[in-house]
């Protein structure tokens, strides 16, 4: 692979942000509240369809359906008063459309994980060729050690950052007692895992700048404007407990702006790196210096 090569794919990988590292609007943080905003137009209507239908009797006669009783709150020998029918499936409907949605952002939030370490490992591996490929136009530059340090980074990741199916876990949420159990889990390993990615990512990086730094390639950012901090697991979940799911609306939040702000950091040292290549690799190479004898 020759080195304008190794520099296309890199700009490939960045091209294909839009996809992987998907910026969640902060609104999905008002989820919790779909539910209780069903609650109570459910109740408001179960209160109106309660007082009009018991002004009413109603009879079921089969064939015919619910015809009028035989005076106010008689309900004939089929006690089935069609305003709870009504009130029951309203409830049932509102509640559907919240777990839906609830699905829906789970498998969002598995799936860009997915994608975005999927997407990183891609351009590591892909960096760590470029330089292979500079290093080869620069004689003299001794930057196995370096590159070995990323190599071994990149083995690291693929073992530790294993793709976990958001469409499994995202349906593993609706199915009753395994629901608990995989909404933990979830929460879990949405909150850790870009903790973790981070460290690993903040030590790849050291690592590059260093080889970079050999070959007169500039560097890459290493400060981060949000870096995740470390969320306890089990402090949040007693949290929630403790305040009835208010404080889940807030572990919603971290769990939607950490990634956000991780991308967002992406974005500047992606950028700023293939600025610096693009300008410095057209450069002349300068022949090392010889020593006069």
């Amino acid at each position: 692979m020759s080195e304008d090569s190794a520099l296309e794919n890199l700009r490939q990988d960045i091209r294909e942000r839009g996809q992987t590292d998907k910026i969640l609007p902060i609104f999905w943080i008002l989820l919790p509240l779909v539910g209780v905003g069903v609650s109570i137009i459910t109740g408001i209507i179960a209160s109106v369809l309660a007082i009009s239908t018991a002004s009413m009797g109603f009879d079921f006669e089969p064939g015919v359906g619910f015809v009028p009783g035989p005076g106010p709150g008689s309900f004939g020998a089929f006690p089935f008063n069609p305003g709870v029918f009504t009130t029951v499936a309203v409830g049932f409907l509102g509640g559907l459309i919240s777990t839906l949605l609830y699905v829906y952002l789970f498998y969002l939030l598995i799936n860009r994980r997915n994608k975005h370490f999927a997407r990183q490992s891609r351009f590591s591996e892909d960096l760590i060729n470029y330089v292979k490929n500079v290093s080869d136009r620069k004689k003299g530059v001794d930057i196995q050690t370096g590159v070995s340090s990323l190599e071994r980074s990149t083995r690291d990741v693929r073992y530790e950052e294993v793709e976990k199916s958001a469409g499994l876990w995202a349906i593993l949420t609706i199915i009753p007692f395994v629901n608990l159990f995989a909404i933990l889990y979830i929460l879990y390993f949405l909150g850790t895992d870009y903790r973790r990615h981070e460290i690993r990512e903040n030590g790849f990086i050291e690592d590059t700048n260093k080889v970079l730094d050999k070959l007169g390639l500039g560097g890459i950012p290493e400060r981060r404007l949000d870096p995740i901090p470390d969320r306890s697991f089990v402090l949040y979940l007693v949290l929630t407990v403790v305040t009835l799911g208010l404080f889940g609306i807030y572990w919603l939040y971290t769990l939607i702006t950490d990634p956000n702000n991780h991308f967002k950091h992406h974005v500047k040292w992606e950028d700023e790196l293939i600025a610096n290549l693009e300008v410095k690799t057209k450069q002349p190479s300068k022949q090392p210096r010889k020593e006069s004898s």
